[in-house]
């Protein structure tokens, strides 16, 4: 890869002010990065997160273009306080279970359905 570098006049270890110059190494760290099953799967979840955002922005900009702002705000309050529900619901319950169960072993599958038991029962009620 050094050798590309070097036919194109930007070697990695040089320090380079261009604009070029970064954007290649930043290019050549993002394919380094990606040999990294922990940094694949970060920059899964990034990619994951904007494109809901991005999907999410252009939603709102076509219901508020096609629909009233009273039902605009209406439903985007009725959203805004499911989702609320849903998270207090969840008791946090899903943090939890990222903490304790590489470490349950064969109380796994119990401590999964404890999980879900309380965290319904609450959703319930």
């Amino acid at each position: 890869m050094t050798r590309r570098f070097e036919e194109i006049g930007v070697l990695p270890n040089k320090p380079n002010s261009s604009l070029a110059g970064k954007l290649l190494r930043a290019l050549a760290q993002f394919r380094n990065d990606l040999s990294d099953p922990l940094l694949r799967n970060a920059y899964a979840l990034l990619i994951n997160a904007l494109g809901t955002s991005v999907l999410g922005l252009i939603y709102w900009i076509l219901a508020a273009r096609f629909y009233g702002p009273t039902l605009v705000g209406a439903s985007s309050a009725l959203i805004s306080a499911l989702l609320l529900a849903a998270t207090v619901a969840q008791l946090n319950l899903g943090g939890t279970l990222a903490r304790f169960l590489p470490r349950a072993g064969e109380d796994s599958r119990r401590l999964v359905l404890i999980a879900y038991a309380v965290s319904g029962a609450f959703a319930v009620v």
